[in-house]
């Protein structure tokens, strides 16, 4: 059984050098790639994750995969990102807070549909669908352009009955005496 994953938002609780990261390149990768891959919106978390960052992490994935390994190797990485402190509890208005100790601010990881630096934008998709409004301006503009030809018409034809009039009475079907 093969699981569509083009699109979709996928959570790797687990990020091991040997299970949660490969697996996690191999779903973040394009599609059309020689070794294509699935295309989809990976977010990666790790035993340190807050649990309630965890749990709107995994309501907000469309596909969750665990890939905890249980190992005592200590992770060798710089601790950029900090949980916001208490003061920047509610900056993120859609989104999660994280600090950044380099550059001395908190950021933003929105939820989905939102945007801007405090995830304070909509996205809102939108569709013109055919209304009867479209059909009736087409319409006006459709009978006037017919109404000033007929009338550019009208004055043509007018204009020219009146140079073909004889000046002289023609008695027609009346016999002379």
């Amino acid at each position: 059984m093969r699981i569509q994953t083009f699109g979709k938002n996928v959570l790797v609780a687990g990020r091991s050098k040997n299970v949660g990261m490969p697996i996690s390149m191999l779903l973040h990768t394009d599609g059309e790639h020689e070794r294509p891959g699935g295309d989809a919106t990976v977010t990666i978390t790790h035993r340190y994750t807050p649990k309630e960052q965890l749990k709107i992490h995994t309501q907000l994935a469309d596909i969750v995969i665990v890939a905890a390994v249980d190992y005592t190797e200590q992770p060798k990485l710089l601790k950029l990102m900090q949980s916001c402190l208490e003061e920047h509890h509610s900056y993120c208005i859609n989104g999660l807070c994280a600090f950044h100790s380099e550059l001395r601010k908190p950021i933003c990881k929105c939820l989905a549909g939102y945007n801007g630096e405090r995830c304070e934008h909509l996205t809102l998709n939108s569709y013109a669908h055919n209304s009867y409004e479209r059909y009736i301006a087409v319409g006006i503009g459709v009978g006037i352009l017919t109404s000033g030809i007929l009338a550019i018409i009208y004055c043509y034809v007018r204009k020219r009955c009146r140079k073909l009039k004889s000046p002289y009475k023609v008695c027609v079907g009346e016999t002379a005496l």
